[in-house]
């Protein structure tokens, strides 16, 4: 650098001195701009949507390190899978059994098959009424054909006798006396509640009076008077069998 001349400003001593068409030295220019012969330098086309700002390199408004707020946390287990996460699979549901459809028919209650003998002897048995305690409704089932049970004097009487277990009946018999009923009918139950009409229609006689079932399944088995042979008595057996 020359010195600069006496009465020359340093200012204008300086600007002689720079080489014209460059600045090699590298001494920034006043302004900021580039250098005179720097060629410019291409800008990066912006990301950014038209109509908003690109991405600076300081921390944005949205940065939660420039608001001071906390930042979204990541999705607990329960949340949406992100991509390349595999998510949560879901517990297996056990199966459950469905219940029978409506109507569906239960099965068939089949009774123990007969051997003949008589499944009414000396079984349990119950009756409307007695006409006193000389006619016991024993009588009817004890295997003596010369004692008999006789009901109370009225219409309608039963009696009724427990087989024990569920059978396949095919025949029931009395041996009336001559208190009779002209007509009657049989019911049978396998639960002792509920009773169902086997035959009906039945015509008495003095005597004994057989009648077949169809291989009925009963557990109890009723003789019903529907009407009697004498009004001033009720009706009177020497025996039940059932087979």
């Amino acid at each position: 650098m020359v010195a600069a001349a006496v009465g020359v400003p340093v200012w204008f001593a300086l600007r002689a001195e720079a080489p014209i068409g460059g600045n090699p030295a590298g001494v920034p220019l006043a302004g900021g701009g580039a250098a005179a012969g720097t060629p410019e330098q291409p800008v990066a086309p912006s990301s950014a949507a038209p109509g908003t700002a690109g991405p600076s390199s300081g921390a944005s408004a949205t940065d939660p390190a420039a608001t001071g707020q906390p930042g979204p946390s990541a999705p607990g287990p329960s949340g949406p899978a992100r991509p390349g996460v595999p998510g949560k699979t879901p517990a297996a549901t056990p199966a459950t059994s469905k219940p029978a459809a409506p109507g569906t028919p239960k099965p068939a209650v089949t009774g123990r098959p007969g051997t003949g003998a008589d499944l009414a002897l000396r079984r349990p048995v119950t009756v409307s009424g007695l006409e006193g305690d000389a006619y016991a409704a024993a009588k009817a089932v004890d295997g003596d054909d010369s004692t008999r049970w006789s009901s109370n004097w009225s219409e309608n009487s039963w009696i009724a006798v427990d087989l024990g277990d569920i059978w396949s009946v095919s025949r029931v018999e009395v041996l009336w006396e001559r208190s009779y009923a002209e007509e009657y009918h049989i019911d049978v139950s396998t639960d002792g509640r509920t009773w169902r009409t086997a035959v009906s229609g039945i015509t008495g006689t003095e005597g004994e009076v057989g009648t077949a079932l169809a291989d009925v399944p009963a557990r109890w088995v009723r003789v019903v008077n529907d009407r009697r042979h004498q009004d001033k008595y009720g009706i009177s057996l020497f025996s039940l069998g059932v087979r």
